[in-house]
């Protein structure tokens, strides 16, 4: 129901496989239900979006960076979000696990982070 970035992250910290808004759709939820139930990580789109603005803002030096992803890459770092592996990534995608690695490698540099996990977690890793 809400899509503020506190309730959210507090509710990822407590442990939440996922996390849809109250206007997710019958096709979304069950897609939610389908991905969790496999072991990974669903958040709606506007729920990261949210986080990526948040999260990513006070670690990224400038807007201009993030102006620098391409679209791949933001879907990258949003199936990344979610739980899911370079394999995942790959399967989802339909690109080798090793262009997804490719992939993260190219969003670490334009980005200039030291590891993908800032982009998620910022405490874990300070620039």
């Amino acid at each position: 129901m809400h899509n503020e970035k506190s309730v959210i992250r507090h509710l990822i910290d407590y442990g939440a496989d996922g996390y849809l808004l109250k206007s997710a759709g019958k096709e979304e939820i069950l897609k939610a239900i389908l991905v969790v139930n496999s072991g990974a990580k669903y958040f709606a789109d506007d729920v990261m979006s949210s986080l990526i603005q948040s999260e990513v803002a006070p670690v990224v030096r400038s807007n201009e960076q993030l102006k620098q992803l391409t679209e791949r890459e933001i879907e990258i770092i949003k199936l990344t979000a979610n739980g899911l592996s370079s394999k995942q990534i790959g399967e989802k995608l339909f690109i080798s696990p090793r262009t997804a690695e490719t992939h993260r490698n190219n969003i670490l540099k334009k980005l200039e982070l030291k590891g993908i996990a800032v982009l998620l977690h910022p405490k874990l890793n300070k620039i």
